[in-house]
């Protein structure tokens, strides 16, 4: 030991030792630095990841609940205090909608009827809200729940309703299987006062949690407060080697909150076997130094500063092989180590980093993703980037899914989602942005490639749908913008795709593309709405009748009831424009209720002054589908003492084609309860003879548009006479409307044309008006006869 060549050996052997050990300590360092590093990543994208689920839940709840808030019958129900009624409703809505708590309370915020009892706290809450709907995290029964609470409108604040998600084991295991991550809710235990259906909190708080029970201690003397509650848990699983995250979300008052929490040792636990190898290339290193220490000196710097150099890579978030070393085998399987540990780390990020863009359900992108896409676009082309954006809406899914279930609309969906991926150009984008709705990117479109764009989009809904065995069809309705034409940024973008979308269905079109003064004319249409609301409640509205005259024996005993509109600050309204709105919104039940009661109410009159007349009134389809119309009809009829006679229906081909069968019931009914029921405008659009042969009308009405130039148009007068030939044929009355001149009422009279309508004879009037020009009429004609 006391030759050079020993000491130098001895040198060596520390030096070499003492080397190896400060590098073995650098690559366990910078590999344990790494993985807290990226469970600390990995945390804060399971806690990003768990509030966009949370967002997600928030959403379908506030979409679910705002359909429940819209329907007619829920609001009656509400509006004549039938809580049962309402509270079935509630049940059955929360039942298809998959939620676990449905209440009712009242615009004060009083518990009306609820599935659980309720904390007193949500009276702050709806005080807060202002009147929209909202989203809280509350404990009910001991369970904790995610509520969403929508006002019920009338237009004024009936009610507010509530549909609630369970917030439960099942949903967090369901969480962790996906982010590895745990999750930790603490609650306040509530008690609950029956008499008045609120709760106050005690001191004694719940858990649940997906972590191992051993772990879950709070400190008894900080029981007091909930935020002290979880900073005590949080403590704790610190010096367990747990890392955790708050999460934070709006819940009723404080008595809930909430962790998401890894384990670090578990991390470290899967590279034990790295540790391992490390350790034995060490000690073979070291007893290999004595022999070979010059010649291992130097072949081992080399290795081992490329493998420092791939931990420090992983500890940085770059998980690429950038080349293979060239070393002894044992370097190479740590190297291959590093490499699976890096691939499983980016894998796994990738995995998150993809759910968090994506629709869960089709796999589409989502709404933040294709947003991002869009900006990008226009920011890599100096902001004049030239694309087209068609936001698709299927227009009866929510028929679908309130008919066949929430898993037969989810099987629709990705059907729907399939298809249109095949239809995908290179450089487009189809997007899930809403539980009904699609948002499409289209690179490079302009105007010359919008037809196209169309008939694609159309394609994908063109063949039926089947799940479960049951075949549809899905309908659908497609607002289109262009870049830049139409807006400068993803929001004005979107905005206006939607009033294109309205405009499609409001317009009865598949399709409309956005124009110049649309959005002019879409907050007129939403003022339009909220005035024909206040209309309904506080009046504006009068009909005037248009004459319908016999003209074989030139009498008039009938006329047709049209709907006149003045309001007080947009003046004079006309149907064209009014009644499409009010069909969207709903509010035409109620505008046919009006009009039939206020028919009823002049009949009643003309029957005391001695006149028997008919009066036509028209249906939409919406009123065709009520299924509660004809016994209005008979208990208006009853309590007035008219005979069913004195009134016939109008209606088109068109409000019988969404429920075919349905419409055609409810006609055999008001034809049965004898009725006259007429087909308006034949002719155009639908009207068929195979329709006449299924609809029971008695009557068709020859539209306008054959009638105006009817002594000028020879095609017209062919269209016409066969018309009136094949209505007789058939048994049918005939009537044409838009007589105009002389010599079309003649003509019409010569063919046989039961009754003539239009201005020739009369414009609409008012009732005092319509009875001076009936008695004028009269006289005239008996003037004739003498």
């Amino acid at each position: 030991m006391n030759s050079f060549k020993s000491q130098l050996l001895l040198v060596f052997s520390i030096l070499i030792a003492a080397a190896l050990g400060a590098t073995v300590y650098a690559v366990f360092t910078a590999t344990e630095q790494s993985i807290v590093r990226e469970t600390r990543d990995e945390l804060q994208t399971a806690q990003r990841v768990f509030s966009a689920i949370l967002e997600d839940r928030s959403l379908q709840l506030l979409d679910r609940s705002s359909i429940l808030a819209a329907d007619f019958g829920l609001k009656r129900a509400i509006a004549t205090g039938e809580l049962d009624t309402a509270m079935s409703a509630l049940g059955n809505h929360g039942e298809r909608a998959g939620a676990a708590l449905v209440a009712l309370l009242s615009p004060e915020g009083k518990v009306l009827a609820a599935s659980h009892t309720l904390p007193g706290t949500l009276v702050d809450d709806l005080e807060a809200s202002g009147g929209e709907a909202f989203v809280r995290f509350i404990v009910a029964e001991d369970e904790l729940f995610q509520l969403a609470l929508v006002p019920v409108r009338a237009p004024g604040l009936l009610a507010w309703v509530g549909l609630g998600f369970r917030l439960d084991v099942e949903l967090m295991e369901s969480f962790k299987s996906i982010t590895r991550a745990d999750i930790t809710f603490m609650f306040r235990r509530m008690s609950s006062n029956a008499e008045a259906r609120t709760v106050t909190a005690e001191d004694v708080f719940g858990l649940i949690s997906t972590l191992p029970e051993d772990l879950l201690r709070t400190d008894p003397d900080n029981q007091k407060r909930l935020d002290e509650a979880r900073k005590s848990l949080r403590a704790h699983l610190l010096t367990e080697s747990w890392f955790s995250q708050p999460l934070s979300f709006q819940a009723s008052d404080a008595n809930v909150t909430g962790l998401v929490s890894k384990s670090l040792d578990a991390r470290l636990a899967d590279f034990s076997q790295l540790r391992q190898q490390i350790s034995a290339i060490a000690i073979a290193a070291l007893l290999l130094s004595l022999m070979l220490a010059l010649f291992f000196a130097r072949s081992l710097s080399k290795p081992i500063e490329g493998l420092v150099a791939r931990a420090r890579r992983i500890a940085s978030g770059d998980y690429t092989q950038v080349h293979r070393l060239k070393a002894a085998a044992e370097f190479m399987q740590l190297e291959t180590a590093l490499h699976t540990m890096g691939e499983a780390i980016g894998e796994r990020e990738r995995r998150i980093q993809f759910q968090a863009e994506h629709d869960l359900l089709t796999s589409l992108p989502n709404r933040d993703y294709i947003s991002k896409v869009i900006e990008n676009r226009k920011f890599e082309a100096g902001g004049v980037a030239r694309f087209g954006l068609a936001l698709i809406r299927l227009t009866n899914l929510t028929p679908l899914t309130d008919v066949y279930g929430q898993r037969f609309a989810d099987d629709l969906l990705q059907q729907f989602a399939d298809r249109a991926r095949r239809l995908l150009r290179r450089g487009d984008m189809i997007a899930r942005i809403d539980a009904d709705r699609f948002f499409g990117y289209c690179d490079q479109l302009d105007h010359s490639g919008l037809t196209a764009l169309t008939e694609k989009i159309l394609s994908i809904v063109e063949e039926p749908f089947e799940a479960e065995g049951i075949e549809v069809r899905v309908e659908l309705h497609v607002g289109i913008v262009l870049s830049p034409d139409h807006g400068a940024s993803y929001d004005d973008l979107l905005r206006r795709a939607h009033i294109a979308l309205k405009g499609a269905e409001l317009a009865r079109n598949t399709a409309s593309v956005y124009e110049i003064g649309m959005d002019e004319l879409h907050l007129r249409q939403i003022r339009i709405t909220s005035r024909l609301q206040l209309a309904l409640h506080r009046g504006g509205f009068e009909l005037n009748y248009q004459p319908k005259v016999e003209s074989s024996a030139g009498r008039c005993q009938q006329v047709e009831a049209l709907l006149r509109w003045r309001d007080a600050e947009m003046g004079q309204m006309f149907p064209d424009e009014f009644i499409p709105l009010a069909e969207h919104s709903g509010d035409i039940l109620l505008i046919t209720d009006w009009v039939i009661r206020e028919v009823i109410r002049q009949q009643l009159v003309w029957l005391s002054n001695g006149r028997h007349i008919t009066v036509s009134v028209n249906l939409s389809a919406h009123d065709l589908l009520s299924k509660s119309l004809v016994d209005r009809l008979l208990g208006q009829l009853e309590e007035a003492g008219l005979p069913s006679h004195y009134l016939h229906f109008e209606i088109t081909e068109s409000a019988t084609i969404s429920d075919p069968a349905a419409a055609i019931a409810q006609l055999e009914r008001l034809r049965n309860a004898g009725f006259c029921l007429s087909m308006d405008d034949f002719g155009t659009g639908y009207s068929s003879l195979s329709q006449l042969k299924l609809i029971p009308v008695q009557e068709v009405k020859i539209d306008k548009s054959f009638i105006l130039k009817l002594d000028e148009q020879e095609t017209d007068q062919r269209l016409v006479r066969s018309i009136i030939d094949m209505g007789h044929n058939l048994g049918l009355s005939v009537v044409a409307e838009g007589v105009e001149n002389e010599a079309s009422a003649k003509l019409l009279a010569a063919w046989g044309c039961e009754y003539l309508q239009g201005y020739w004879y009369s414009r609409p009037l008012p009732p005092a008006a319509l009875e001076v020009w009936l008695d004028e009429f009269e006289e005239k004609r008996q003037s004739l006869l003498i």
